[in-house]
């Protein structure tokens, strides 16, 4: 073999090596936060939202997006982010490779859905707060807060 094939043989070694090591590093994905359990999708929140009242949180993630495991790791399982979610809220966790109509819908809402995650408020049928990537406990009762008016 000559001294190019092994460079190129040791490149891709190499290259395989750092990749999987990179996998296991970055873990499995996070299970989803307790207080995005329903099946409800977003055009339905949407629905109920107008009928009570009560702020939509929409989270769109995806389970090979690493941002995404950190924030549902994050402050998305931490129990007062939980709690004021669950109380203050109608939360829905839209895994856009399963849910691309939700997608969508935020598309005609005027809000496309660039990056992940992504956390979007919805107040009256209307988005009142987004951001994109991994939120702390402070910005996201901020989005609550804005979803309520605030």
């Amino acid at each position: 073999m000559s001294a190019g094939a092994w460079k190129n043989l040791v490149f891709f070694g190499v290259l395989f090596a750092g990749l999987l090591g990179l996998r296991f590093w970055m873990g499995r994905s996070a299970e989803v936060p307790g207080v995005f359990q329903s099946d409800v999708t977003l055009a339905q929140a949407i629905e109920e939202s107008k009928e009570t009242g009560k702020p939509v949180f929409a989270l769109f993630t995806a389970d090979w997006c690493g941002p995404c495991q950190q924030y549902k790791r994050g402050s998305l399982s931490d129990s007062d982010i939980a709690s004021a979610l669950g109380d203050r809220t109608i939360p829905v966790y839209v895994n856009i490779d399963l849910n691309p109509d939700d997608v969508s819908l935020m598309g005609a809402m005027g809000l496309s859905i660039q990056a992940l995650p992504t956390s979007v408020v919805i107040r009256q049928g209307e988005v009142a707060a987004s951001a994109v990537g991994p939120q702390g406990e402070s910005a996201v009762m901020a989005m609550i807060e804005a979803g309520e008016g605030g």
